[in-house]
């Protein structure tokens, strides 16, 4: 069976928002939730865009149909206030194959995400920065799943990676994904892989 119109809402607040973040979430009867620690960027213009404060940060992701993840949203804007600064962002993503590649959804933003080595993930954000990027949230994590990357790719990737998440306009995402693939790609000591996804709805962030 096919589900159609199933977005996933992805939420990063500062931590002292995170568990009531969760708990709403989880009264708006989601498919699937499930929230990690993560840090923000350094620099102001990062800050100015998730909010002056703690640099640590609670992101939680939610998967479910198009209807709850909008009242989702429309819920958690209101509740955090997200459209003052520093109280964070909101955004959902198109999930289903039929919704993504409907030519007559237009998103102005995009998520960009690089899965990379330990230890690049501040130079990726300086790159992108460099590149139009107003910041990005470093996430760290474990490698999942079979070793058939290993031996489909003929390299040794690390178990431990960071995932830098940013959220930028269509309109820069293309150099700042060339930028990052330039000095952070697969032949490089970061092994980084960086991949976009449309963004069809967002509060809290001007870019």
């Amino acid at each position: 069976m096919i589900l159609n119109n199933i977005k996933m809402l992805i939420t990063i607040v500062n931590r002292s928002d995170g568990e009531k973040t969760e708990s709403m979430l989880q009264n708006c009867d989601l498919f699937l939730q499930f929230s990690c620690e993560a840090q923000g960027s350094q620099g102001s213009d990062f800050l100015a865009l998730l909010g002056v404060g703690t640099l640590e940060k609670t992101v939680v992701f939610g998967i479910a149909p198009g209807e709850r993840i909008d009242k989702a949203l429309f819920d958690i804007r209101e509740s955090l206030e997200l459209e003052k600064a520093g109280h964070g962002i909101a955004f959902t993503v198109p999930l289903d194959t039929e919704n993504r590649g409907n030519d007559k959804m237009k998103s102005e933003y995009s998520m960009l995400m690089t899965v990379a080595n330990p230890g690049a993930s501040a130079e990726i954000v300086a790159t992108a920065k460099e590149a139009g990027a107003r910041g990005g949230t470093i996430i760290s994590a474990k490698q999942a799943g079979s070793n058939d990357v290993v031996d489909f790719l003929g390299i040794s990737i690390q178990s431990e990676k960071e995932i830098v998440v940013i959220v930028t306009s269509d309109e820069k995402k293309q150099a700042i994904m060339q930028a990052i693939n330039e000095s952070f790609g697969m032949q490089t000591s970061a092994q980084g892989v960086v991949l976009s996804v449309p963004v069809d709805a967002i509060a809290g962030m001007s870019v």
